[in-house]
């Protein structure tokens, strides 16, 4: 790759991977040879293209010596994007390639015989030359995960892309541990997930193809506070269903190197600018949608009379400070959806108005012993504790994967509210990714808390009134 850019590649990593550099006393993970390799069956379906563009997309952003074995078939039309070529193989690395110019990356249809790999990624059956190969397969709402043996494919056809994306995440989850060394019980042999459910490893039979994808996923006006690594990863996954959806992206950042490491829209083209807002960049992504028109706001929740005058029917809450918590519910928001990361787990909220908890129950203003990052964790290898020799925190770990399986579990619940039986699962579920997914996982119904400073004091009366309109409005009744 010969990218025009500002910056050298040493100053490109050296700001890109300043918080992964700190995982362990080697920063080998990054540049040990990688092959993600695509059954030829696997490449012709959408689930086996989500995957692959997937998982090819966040390996990149933390990985620069990939080797990608797939054909170059033409791609489907729901994962086609005005910005990138039409064929797989090719959309594969100009995704790679945008997000990390200075990396090593051979896309190719056959190994060279030569080739050796610290570990693998196949999606599908497809032949692979050493262990550790982690598989991946997926259909509609599902995903499985098995490690060095053959993996059940699924017999069905979906045109959902959630449970194949899910799948890439979990996938390249399993391929990072497997190169930093995560003890053996945080490696499983094999596990599965229902995306439906948000159940890892789930008793009995997975949602496959029911419920179906609806033919328009019709949202209404949605606001989307936030377009960091969670909302990015999201509008990644919006732009391959078929959403109907006027939608407002506010956040005041511009895009930095330091995103590269987690945001897969965000480009190192990007970055090079600026000034360019993580708002344009969304916005941009999503200009060629049918059905997604986009208002842009780079500036602050609540900043402007422009943002007062929305209407939404939902509201995304994908911000990382209480105070932007605090302007969102006393703004008597509609029925809101987020997801958040809390180290290596994705937890995913409901607040729907009056009859559930708010946002203020969920994130108390006064509370300092839960602070949601950027899908940022303590992930050292075996042997390296805590703190270094002089006391210090060893640092935290920006962990690609983790956020981009938060946006799409929010896509997820998107499409959920589209059913007769919505909401179908609880309001607060946690999916932790650092296990061997055989121990249940939190989730419940979240309760009010006592002292909030909004639903001790709210009036019921106005509240409805002030939503009574939006689209989701009887789910308060």
């Amino acid at each position: 790759m010969t990218p025009d850019l500002s910056c050298t590649r040493e100053k490109f990593y050296a700001r890109r991977d300043d918080r992964t550099e700190q995982l362990v006393d080697t920063a080998d993970y990054q540049t040990a040879p990688v092959l993600i390799t695509v059954a030829d069956d696997a490449a012709a379906t959408l689930a086996g293209q989500v995957m692959t563009l997937t998982a090819c997309n966040i390996t990149s952003r933390f990985n620069h010596n990939i080797d990608v074995i797939v054909s170059d078939v033409a791609l489907e039309t729901a994962v086609q994007h005005a910005d990138y070529p039409t064929t797989l193989a090719a959309r594969a690395w100009a995704e790679m390639a945008a997000a990390d110019p200075f990396g090593t990356v051979r896309v190719r249809d056959a190994p060279a015989d030569d080739d050796a790999y610290e570990a693998v990624l196949a999606i599908g059956n497809a032949p692979t030359p050493t262990e550790p190969t982690i598989r991946i397969a997926a259909c509609g709402w599902s995903a499985r995960i098995q490690r060095n043996a053959a993996i059940e494919e699924f017999s069905d056809s979906s045109s959902n892309p959630i449970g194949p994306a899910a799948a890439a995440c979990f996938g390249v989850g399993e391929l990072f541990k497997a190169l930093i060394g995560r003890p053996a019980h945080q490696q499983p042999d094999a596990f599965s997930f229902d995306a439906f459910s948000l159940t890892p490893n789930p008793d009995g039979s997975l949602h496959t193809v029911e419920p179906r994808l609806p033919s328009a996923v019709d949202l209404g006006m949605v606001e989307l506070a936030g377009v960091g690594s969670i909302g990015s990863a999201l509008l990644y996954v919006l732009a391959m269903l078929p959403v109907q959806a006027e939608l407002a992206l506010i956040d005041h950042d511009v895009v930095e190197f330091e995103n590269l490491n987690r945001s897969p829209i965000f480009t190192a083209a990007d970055a090079d600018v600026g000034d360019r807002t993580k708002v344009a960049v969304g916005e941009q992504y999503l200009a060629a949608h049918d059905g997604i028109s986009v208002q842009a706001f780079p500036e602050r929740y609540g900043a402007t009379q422009a943002q007062d005058s929305l209407y939404p029917d939902i509201v995304l809450p994908e911000v990382d400070d209480d105070r932007a918590r605090e302007d969102i519910q006393y703004s008597r928001p509609p029925l809101m959806i987020e997801t958040t990361t809390n180290g290596t787990a994705v937890n995913v909220r409901r607040q729907i108005p009056i009859q559930e908890a708010c946002l203020l129950c969920h994130f108390p203003p006064d509370e300092t012993s839960y602070s949601p990052a950027c899908a940022m964790a303590d992930v050292d290898a075996p042997g390296v504790t805590d703190e270094d020799e002089n006391g210090a925190d060893s640092g935290d770990a920006a962990l690609p994967f983790v956020s981009c399986l938060a946006g799409v579990l929010l896509a997820g619940e998107l499409v959920k509210t589209q059913y007769d039986d919505y909401p179908s699962v609880e309001s607060f579920v946690e999916v932790e990714m650092f296990t061997n997914f055989d121990v249940p996982m939190p989730r419940y119904e979240k309760g009010r808390e006592d002292n909030c400073p909004f639903c001790s004091y709210r009036d019921d009366g106005q509240y409805r009134d002030l939503i009574k309109g939006t689209r989701f409005f009887s789910l308060t009744q």
